[in-house]
């Protein structure tokens, strides 16, 4: 450990979900396909070929949203749900957010990423407040069920998702928009993520201060520089655990 470190222990520290909180394993579309038709009050009116084939274009199509300054643009998992049960002549009772949970419980395994659940019980014990910012189709009420599926133990304060906010991570709009909600001063704030291009240079740019996730990292925890900002990078959640430990 870089015994120069002298952090400010911050007041909320915030996660991305998928790769950060969760290791979500492979899209299995397939299976994304079977909770289509399993959500459906007539599922008879589709074969599950032709329901795959259908979500398969309308995510295609989806995949190519731009933005002029490439910025990324979310189009929410609801809409696109509701374009392939209509396209397939599929009607359900379901609410929404009823239909979306149930596909994000069949598309793919949701696990605790190592020693998760043990620093955020010590960020609970310590009296560190804890959100979700995250890339993802899926509303923030929609993951905070997903959340809780895989971290029965532990309820974040909010889930803010780009299918509710529009913009992608970097962009600093996701991480101020979190802030506001927090009611709290960015530099209060630290954000834990495992992508650097998303997590790190987006909550730079936002002024909340990055932890990024490595665990090919040569050393266990270590200051970083990046375009004249500090980042942490530490190779396994145990690893800021133990930092915290002692703050």
């Amino acid at each position: 450990m870089n015994t120069s470190m002298n952090l400010n222990t911050p007041e909320m520290i915030l996660f991305d979900y998928g790769g950060t909180l969760s290791e979500e394993g492979r899209f299995d579309d397939i299976a994304a396909a079977r909770a289509i038709l399993g959500c459906a009050d007539n599922p008879q009116a589709a074969s599950p070929d032709a329901v795959l084939a259908l979500w398969r274009e309308v995510s295609s199509l989806a995949a190519r949203r731009t933005h002029p300054e490439n910025i990324g643009l979310e189009i929410p998992l609801t809409p696109m749900l509701r374009c392939v049960m209509a396209r397939a002549g599929l009607t359900t009772s379901l609410t929404p957010l009823e239909i979306e949970i149930a596909f994000h419980r069949q598309n793919a395994v949701h696990r605790p990423m190592p020693f998760v659940a043990e620093l955020l019980e010590l960020l609970r014990r310590k009296g560190i407040r804890t959100a979700v910012i995250s890339n993802i189709t899926l509303s923030g009420e929609a993951l905070r069920l997903g959340i809780e599926d895989c971290l029965p133990n532990h309820r974040f304060e909010f889930v803010v998702t780009s299918a509710d906010y529009v913009f992608c991570k970097p962009s600093p709009l996701l991480f101020e928009a979190a802030v506001r909600k927090a009611g709290l001063l960015p530099d209060r704030c630290w954000y834990c993520g495992n992508d650097f291009g998303a997590d790190v240079t987006g909550a730079l740019s936002a002024g909340l201060f990055p932890v990024f996730l490595d665990p090919s990292a040569e050393t266990e925890i270590a200051m970083e520089r990046f375009k004249d900002s500090d980042f942490l990078r530490v190779k396994s959640w145990k690893s800021l655990a133990s930092y915290l430990q002692t703050r």
